[in-house]
């Protein structure tokens, strides 16, 4: 004989727990003294669980959908909505992530559709209590003392919300990022789901966009989520968890009381963390600030020679480079003086190609955001998603730059025919008979997630867009037409001319062929009648380390995309290094 449990439900919360009744042999029998009415209420809530559970109530089978973000749920939902009945939402257990309902078909089958968020990791690795203070235990422990997965307590609402929609559902679709980290999440999302309805169809949708086609095409193949991917990060995870833990407490206990260490007016406070990334950033730092200590400037002397007409200012460099005795470069220098008409010598023409650049991945959007509009990596990285959350270029954070053969590069394009400035570019670039098309180079890179960044969705400019959304979003678009363009063709003159017997040359290229990524020098006509001057220069080293630099350091030694940002986090925490707004970089303290 089993007690029988219900669960009332109204407004898809749970309201009441209802324990009446008992159960022998498949029947329920109401108990002694027990309404009749009652009795038939807690029969009738069997057969609707009973229904519920097997998809076939009304509204037909439900569907939780879990994406990564409050934002990108809002954007899927509103997407598979559209067209079907409207969206409706309502609060969840956190105000930050809400529930969004909507009726839709999966592979023909009618469904509704209920689609939420977490915010990230909904859980965190930690050692059990015993562990965890300081000194519980010897730093070697570390590497094999247990541990342990858990919520913590700013994510408790969220796992509420999850389990109580998901205890109602058939289905569990997973909309994290398609990469290892996403994969990683989702399983804890399943973990959170499963333990309250072990019951649930588990799916993983696959998406690189936040646009229509993407969303609807993800949502009708639905795939399996890769537990391979997720157990890397577990494992990823754990290695930096005790790798971390007991070098950070190891050096901070050997080390504080053996150094004067005057950036922190509170000993107790005081951590020398570890971490994988840090210690190449650290190791990078240092190496830097070896070269600057190390290098000692020395003056040297070179001859200016240049050449003013209507034309412009033709700028020719001295043959030698530069002298470090400065007796000599006068001798040379009056020579040039006393005999100031320049022969032409020689002149070679020659054509010159620039290549296009491979697909964009995360690496070079930020160095060339960095070059180009002294971006920190930080905005970059926040205007980026902030672009890709509206739809209007792929998934920002990728290690890829190389197409796949399933892209439809030409759907790309046609999207960009209607800008005013590249929309006649792209006319041309998609005519048969132009000549101007070349399928993309392959840059080596595939992080079997998320495709290289493109531009998604056709845009002249948004209303509520700053500078750097406009200048971001052009420089994807600009770089993707690069991409599938001939190369540039230029044709470069190299001048040579005699003063004095003292030889100096001069380049300059004209385009003959452009593409929308390269800018050209013009050349620039050179005649008998130049102007030479006389300066004094020093050696001189270059102490700032710039932070596109230091992130491609970071990536040969090996580091995800969340490392290398920590390590260039903590090195600023450190004092180490910091970020300047004019230049932008990292600059080493000497």
């Amino acid at each position: 004989m089993t007690k029988v449990p219900f669960h009332v439900r109204t407004n898809s919360r749970t309201l009441v727990f209802i324990s009446f009744g008992y159960e022998t042999g498949g029947k329920i029998h109401p108990r002694k003294n027990q309404n009749p009415t009652t009795h038939l209420l807690q029969i009738k809530l069997r057969s609707l669980k009973a229904e519920t559970m097997s998809g076939g109530g009304r509204g037909g089978m439900k569907v939780l959908h879990v994406a990564e973000k409050p934002s990108v749920a809002k954007s899927v939902a509103s997407i598979l909505s559209r067209n079907n009945g409207g969206l409706r939402t309502r609060e969840g257990r956190s105000r930050y992530n809400k529930i969004f309902e909507f009726s839709y078909s999966i592979n023909g089958r009618p469904c509704h559709m209920l689609v939420t968020s977490v915010t990230g990791h909904l859980m965190e690795l930690e050692f059990q209590d015993r562990y965890r203070k300081w000194h519980s235990c010897d730093p070697a422990d570390l590497f094999h003392a247990p541990v342990h997965k858990f919520v913590p307590e700013d994510k408790l609402d969220i796992k509420r919300t999850l389990e109580e929609e998901a205890r109602w559902c058939q289905w569990l679709v997973l909309w994290l990022d398609c990469d290892r980290e996403g994969e990683n999440i989702a399983f804890e999302v399943i973990e959170v789901c499963t333990a309250v309805n072990p019951h649930l169809t588990i799916k993983r949708a696959h998406f690189s966009a936040l646009i229509d086609r993407e969303i609807h095409e993800a949502v009708q193949r639905l795939v399996e989520p890769n537990k391979c991917f997720a157990d890397a990060v577990d494992a990823r995870q754990e290695i930096d968890l005790r790798i971390g833990a007991s070098f950070t407490r190891f050096q901070t206990m050997l080390l504080k009381d053996a150094f004067v260490i005057d950036f922190t007016t509170d000993d107790r406070n005081l951590v020398l963390s570890y971490g994988p990334c840090q210690f190449p950033t650290l190791g990078f730092v240092v190496e830097r600030y070896w070269e600057i200590q190390a290098h000692e400037p020395e003056e040297f002397w070179t001859i200016n020679c240049s050449h003013k007409s209507d034309e412009g200012i033709a700028t020719f460099n001295w043959m030698r480079g530069h002298l470090f005795d400065y007796t000599c470069a006068v001798i040379i220098y009056e020579m040039c003086v006393q005999e100031p008409i320049a022969t032409v010598t020689k002149v070679r023409q020659q054509e010159k190609l620039k290549y296009p650049p491979y697909p964009l991945n995360t690496i070079e959007l930020e160095k060339r955001a960095s070059r180009f509009f002294r971006m920190s990596s930080e905005h970059t990285m926040k205007v980026a998603e902030d672009l890709y959350q509206a739809g209007f270029i792929s998934y920002p954070r990728t290690e890829t730059d190389s197409f796949s053969q399933r892209t439809d590069l030409h759907a790309i394009v046609q999207e960009q025919q209607r800008h005013p400035v590249w929309g006649p570019y792209a006319q041309q670039l998609l005519e048969p008979g132009s000549g101007l098309w070349r399928n993309p180079g392959n840059g080596g890179h595939d992080d079997k997630a998320h495709p290289p960044i493109h531009p998604t969705k056709f845009s002249s400019g948004e209303s509520g867009w700053s500078q750097d959304h406009h200048r971001l979003y052009e420089l994807v678009v600009r770089h993707f037409l690069a991409c599938v363009s001939q190369p540039a063709v230029g044709a470069e003159t190299n001048v040579e001319i005699d003063i004095a017997g003292e030889l100096f040359s001069a380049s300059g290229r004209a385009i003959l062929a452009s593409n929308p990524y390269t800018l050209g020098v013009p050349i620039t006509i050179v005649s008998t009648w130049v102007v030479c001057g006389f300066c004094a220069m020093k050696h001189g080293s270059d102490a700032s380390l710039d932070v596109a630099r230091l992130r491609g350091l970071l990536r040969r030694w090996g580091c995800d995309e969340e490392k290398k940002k920590n390590g260039i986090c903590w090195a600023v925490q450190m004092g180490l290094v910091w970020y300047e707004r004019e230049p932008l970089g990292v600059k080493a303290k000497h």
